[in-house]
């Protein structure tokens, strides 16, 4: 302010006061219009900044609507992009939804999460009153503490392959795809979960030759549901089969030969008890549920490892997450 004054007085010593005041205020129009332009400049920029970033948005929206891996890199090689890039783009693409997927489950409340059972299944009390698996071709069940994973106990084969059997009604909800290979032998099996009330669940692991029906709601055809072998998890998209198969106790679920080498298969019951999270199923001694005379028939079936049955030998599985 102090220098504008001086200028003024300065100016009008020198000309006509009329005069110096015109070239003031056309000075301050000039500036004027440079702001003027400034802000028109930045607006467009601005505009253009929204438009492109909504179409950026727009494309990944889009992007997330590929239901498999496969699918991406099918459209984008459509598109004519490069090979490279292509895989790096699904890449990425497929791990950004995958923690998305993982982020939601994470937040939802226990009340969004926990299942809505119809009344045939509202109540899992005495619901385990179907033997699980053929017993005659079984040698021995081991614990999963003296095996391998100690939510889960192992019946293994005697020959050939054993029927599978659905011990109690429910409602598969989950099914994973393995494609492996052990000292040399290539597997390919399935896991399968099953729901029978809102706290109760059952599954097993390594099942190498599912039923039909059971088979052809896995989303993925030949393709794994995770690269397990590397650590990897499930591909969320692929083990949510297409269709929610309803099963009654006693029905064939299919049959299995077991993980090659060892032929032994897993077994798994999970109960919601006093658990730190609302609805959560905790593993427990999977034969305890069972109605009489199933329950005595295959307890009597464990035994140590590379033992043989021993009646009495207790059924030891801690309570953990399933």
């Amino acid at each position: 302010m102090q220098e504008i004054t001086l200028e003024l007085i300065v100016c009008c010593r020198q000309i006509p006061y009329d005069l110096c005041m015109y070239r003031r205020q056309d000075g301050f129009a000039h500036l004027g219009v440079v702001i003027v332009a400034l802000i028109v400049v930045v607006g467009i920029g601005f505009a253009g900044y929204t438009v492109w970033n909504a179409k950026k948005q727009n494309n990944t929206s889009k992007n997330w609507q590929y239901t498999t891996f496969e699918d991406c890199i099918d459209h984008h090689t459509e598109e004519g992009s490069d090979p490279g890039q292509v895989n790096d783009t699904c890449i990425n693409l497929q791990n950004e939804k995958r923690a998305s997927n993982e982020a939601t489950l994470q937040t939802l409340p226990p009340e969004t999460t926990t299942c809505k059972p119809e009344p045939a299944l509202a109540d899992a009390k005495g619901a385990f009153k179907e033997l699980p698996f053929d017993v005659s071709n079984i040698r021995l069940v081991t614990l999963g503490k003296e095996t391998n994973d100690v939510r889960f106990v192992y019946p293994w084969v005697k020959s050939g392959k054993v029927d599978i059997y659905a011990p109690a009604d429910g409602v598969l909800y989950k099914i994973r795809h393995k494609v492996f290979e052990v000292g040399g032998e290539k597997g390919n099996d399935y896991d399968l979960f099953f729901q029978v009330d809102c706290g109760t669940v059952y599954r097993f692991n390594h099942i190498s030759d599912p039923r039909a029906d059971i088979k052809a709601v896995y989303p993925a055809g030949d393709l794994p549901s995770g690269d397990y072998a590397n650590g990897g998890t499930d591909i969320q998209e692929r083990v949510q089969p297409k269709t929610a198969i309803k099963v009654k106790a006693g029905e064939k679920l299919g049959s299995t030969a077991g993980v090659p080498g060892a032929k032994d298969f897993d077994f798994a019951v999970g109960v919601a008890k006093e658990a730190p999270k609302s609805g959560e199923a905790l593993s427990v001694c999977p034969f305890s549920v069972f109605t009489e005379p199933h329950k005595t028939t295959l307890m009597n079936l464990l035994g140590p490892k590379n033992g043989s049955p021993t009646p009495g030998y207790p059924c030891d599985v801690p309570s953990q997450k399933f």
